[in-house]
């Protein structure tokens, strides 16, 4: 096992796999307030946003689409549901860490190479 932690610090493979840890955690995040809310995410919406959203069409039971609901007193996991409004979009924890991590792929790939590059000229 420490063979293997060694390499795994040595091959800088924490660089390359930071991103798709973020990846992971935003879509385990989003399936499970999900799964918690009977496959349905929560949005925060006021009443101008409802407004938006149903523009044209009915609100039935609640649900703003196929997969986003009202967000409740009987909604649950709160914290992972849709509830930062972006002006342009309103966004979980869950999706936050899905851009980041989407963000972060060529970087970090390019941080890695210079990091095999450097440490081969070191040595």
């Amino acid at each position: 096992m420490k063979r293997l932690w060694s390499l795994f610090l040595s091959c800088f493979l924490w660089v390359v796999l930071t991103p798709y840890a973020l990846i992971f955690m935003g879509a385990a995040s989003n399936q499970i307030v999900m799964i918690a809310n009977h496959d349905s995410m929560p949005v925060l919406v006021n009443q101008q946003r409802l407004a938006e959203f149903t523009e044209g069409h009915d609100v039935a039971e609640g649900m703003l689409d196929n997969r986003h609901s009202i967000l409740t007193n009987e909604s649950h996991l709160v914290f992972l549901a849709d509830i930062f409004d972006f002006h342009d979009s309103i966004e979980s924890v869950g999706d936050m860490l899905l851009d980041a991590g989407s963000g972060l792929e060529y970087p970090c790939f390019i941080a890695w190479l210079t990091l095999i590059i450097y440490t081969r000229k070191v040595q």
